[in-house]
């Protein structure tokens, strides 16, 4: 429609300029129009026209995010030099990825707000190996009550658990201008998925695992078999990694593994639930309280070669 509309108003314009210069010539007692009339609407007209295709090409374009023939695609358009804002970009390469696809960073620092994962299955985030990860998603300023990455169930208000997928090699980092409040690296409402080599830095929460959507629905699917493996969580504002999860009994069967939680302010990990859960070689210190472990009733965990600082504390509540 815009694209028609635009060629209706080229077309009128050439009538005008015609009329006018026939007018013109009329008015002088003649009734052909001059070379120099000719010449402007000669030169006038293949402008507008290639203007007007320009535009209805990039109109009708859809974004196609840069992907290989192994379905590896990179956030086209994204900057990653850490001062444009790439939120655009990288949620169009999101949306347009397929179940079974990988979106890859780059190194780079990505300026990001209020992404969200879309509920696909297999799908793979992931960025340049290392500790921390040079492919840096970051929030940009002035975002609190905002997070970086959500799950689209949980931004959407779906109340059923996520598809599994993969997030690897990234690295969460929080705004700039340390307004932190509210504020998440990453919020999951996946299951049987994985999150390893990630670092979340600089948030109240540095990675959320909620049962309940953003407008306080709880999900009616179990949340289970989830591996956080080989992390890093430090200086959040609040707890490095938390598990919301209000009923202690959706979240379930996961493994806590081999990751680091040092200065936050507030708990290196804080589980409201731990049914079914390992939680094994992991290494906590200067955090506000080591470790904070909610049990709901007959609820079991499994707790293996933790390592805390003297001083850190294991806060374990049994709830009946």
């Amino acid at each position: 429609m815009w694209a028609l509309t635009a060629v209706r108003r080229a077309a009128r314009a050439a009538s005008s300029a015609r009329g006018a210069a026939l007018r013109c010539e009329k008015e002088a007692g003649c009734c052909q129009e001059s070379p120099t009339h000719q010449m402007l609407a000669v030169r006038l007209l293949p402008l507008a026209l290639a203007a007007i295709l320009a535009a209805i090409a990039g109109a009708s374009e859809p974004y196609r995010p840069d992907c290989d023939r192994y379905g590896v695609c990179l956030p086209a358009g994204a900057m990653g030099d850490g001062t444009s804002d790439d939120t655009a970009a990288v949620q169009g390469a999101l949306l347009a990825l397929e179940a079974g696809q990988s979106l890859h960073f780059p190194p780079g620092v990505y300026l990001v707000r209020n992404l969200t994962l879309p509920d696909l299955a297999g799908i793979t985030i992931s960025g340049a190996a290392g500790f921390p990860s040079r492919s840096v998603l970051k929030l940009a300023n002035d975002s609190q009550y905002s997070w970086v990455l959500a799950s689209a169930n949980f931004v959407e208000n779906a109340t059923f658990t996520g598809q599994p997928m993969t997030l690897r090699d990234m690295t969460f980092a929080g705004p700039a201008d340390a307004l932190a409040t509210g504020t998440s690296g990453f919020i999951m409402m996946q299951w049987s998925s994985t999150v390893s080599g990630c670092t979340f830095v600089g948030f109240e929460t540095g990675l959320r695992v909620s049962t309940v959507t953003l407008h306080g629905a709880p999900i009616t699917t179990s949340m289970v078999n989830n591996r956080y493996t080989q992390n890093v969580f430090e200086q959040n504002t609040g707890a490095g990694f938390r598990i919301a999860d209000p009923s202690r009994h959706t979240a379930t069967d996961y493994f806590l593994l081999d990751s680091f939680s040092m200065y936050n302010k507030g708990s290196g990990f804080d589980l409201d639930t731990s049914a079914g859960a390992l939680v094994r070689g992991n290494h906590l210190y200067s955090n506000g309280v080591g470790v904070d472990i909610n049990i709901g009733a007959r609820r079991r965990t499994l707790f293996l070669l933790c390592y805390i600082l003297p001083r850190q504390t294991w806060d374990l509540h049994s709830e009946n």
